[in-house]
């Protein structure tokens, strides 16, 4: 009598697990976190910069706040690649403490102009 019950439940057991499986499998069910309402797609590929970039970059930004680092740091930079320029050398002076961000772009664009960039 009990062996009869356990077969019976385990019969029903599964049948239960059955229509459970024809359920999910007719009515489908996303169990994913849901997204954000506005999905952005990336243009562009990430690219990875080489160390020396990030070298410049960290040069370039703590010149432009600090006289010590732009006298020891970004000055020899710039004037080494003003001397060896194809097109001539390009003289570079010292900038003053305001408007050194408007140096800094045209020390580049005449650099750029030496160098045929």
């Amino acid at each position: 009598m009990i062996v009869a019950l356990i077969c019976a439940a385990v019969v029903l057991f599964g049948i239960g697990i059955q229509s459970l499986a024809r359920y999910v499998q007719r009515f489908g069910t996303d169990l994913r976190s849901p997204g954000p309402l506005i999905e952005l797609r990336r243009t562009h590929v990430p690219t990875v910069q080489p160390a020396d970039f990030d070298r410049l970059e960290g040069i370039v930004s703590d010149a432009l706040v600090s006289d010590s680092h732009l006298d020891r740091q970004l000055l020899p930079l710039l004037r080494e690649l003003g001397q060896h320029a194809p097109l001539g050398t390009v003289t570079i002076e010292r900038p003053a403490r305001r408007g050194r961000a408007g140096w800094l772009d045209q020390t580049l664009t005449e650099l750029e102009q030496a160098w045929e960039i």
